[in-house]
């Protein structure tokens, strides 16, 4: 399906595809190129000094849009000027709010209706915020067959299952997640049994009644067990725990995670 209507929407604004410097925090580039990619923009936000042609700089407070007239050398010398316009922080979110409101207006009102699996992969490639304005199968499909959009899914139940499939496949993507979502158990446990790029460092930091609730059938080494346990056992004997009391922990969780996994049976 063509999505031409939903692109032109996009060039409209004028800035979806510029290049920007961030003249606020560093740490804050991030957040503010998640902006431009939201809506699936070509423009790159920048924090030092580059080659790449720049059209506005960007201010975390600044009331007034200004345009600013600088003075430079090209290569062979010759002394011209070029105009850089500076906006605020606010002004740059505003307008980044009036792109996914022209652009979700059209999307209801001429896409929605005829959304399959292909074109809802294809809309959100393209414009990756619609992805939450997607059915949850499509959404689901969506997300599967591009991880990235993890990055732009909201922070509500619907999209809880879906975050952690995808960290269940690759640990990478727990550092997508917003703050307040990587305490989530769900997601702490799907990264440390994650398929690849686990994070079993995480395991250190669990808490005994944590280990208590895990879902072992995600677990794809045995060796991931033998960690989890000496993380328990470890809490045990801070508390001075009765070694029998200990033991009878152990085989507890063996039992548990035995009757979940597929794997060989562990041990004592």
């Amino acid at each position: 399906m063509n999505i031409k209507l939903l692109e032109e929407a996009r060039g409209e604004s004028h800035i979806a595809n510029e290049n920007f410097y961030w003249m606020g925090l560093k740490n804050d580039i991030e957040k503010m190129q998640m902006l431009i990619d939201s809506v699936g923009g070509n423009g790159g936000f920048y924090r030092k000094s580059s080659n790449k042609k720049v059209k506005y700089h960007i201010w975390p407070q600044f009331s007034q849009t200004r345009l600013i007239i600088d003075q430079g050398k090209d290569k062979r010398g010759n002394v011209f000027k070029y105009a850089h316009e500076h906006m605020s922080q606010n002004i740059f979110e505003n307008k980044i709010d009036k792109i996914k409101k022209d652009v979700r207006d059209i999307f209801y009102k001429v896409y929605k209706s005829k959304l399959n699996n292909k074109i809802g992969k294809k809309i959100s490639d393209s414009f990756p915020f619609l992805v939450n304005h997607m059915p949850q199968n499509i959404k689901e499909y969506s997300c599967n067959s591009n991880p990235e959009l993890i990055k732009f899914l909201t922070n509500v139940h619907p999209n809880l299952d879906i975050k952690r499939q995808i960290i269940i496949e690759n640990g990478k993507y727990f550092d997508c997640l917003e703050k307040s979502e990587k305490k989530y158990l769900c997601f702490i446990e799907a990264a440390i049994f994650s398929k690849k790029n686990n994070r079993l460092q995480f395991i250190k930091k669990l808490k005994n009644i944590q280990i208590d609730v895990l879902d072992y059938s995600l677990m794809q080494d045995p060796k991931i067990f033998k960690l989890i346990w000496q993380q328990y056992k470890k809490r045990c004997q801070r508390f001075d725990t009765d070694p029998f009391i200990i033991a009878t922990h152990k085989k507890r969780l063996l039992d548990l995670a035995n009757s979940k996994n597929s794997l060989p049976s562990l041990s004592i």
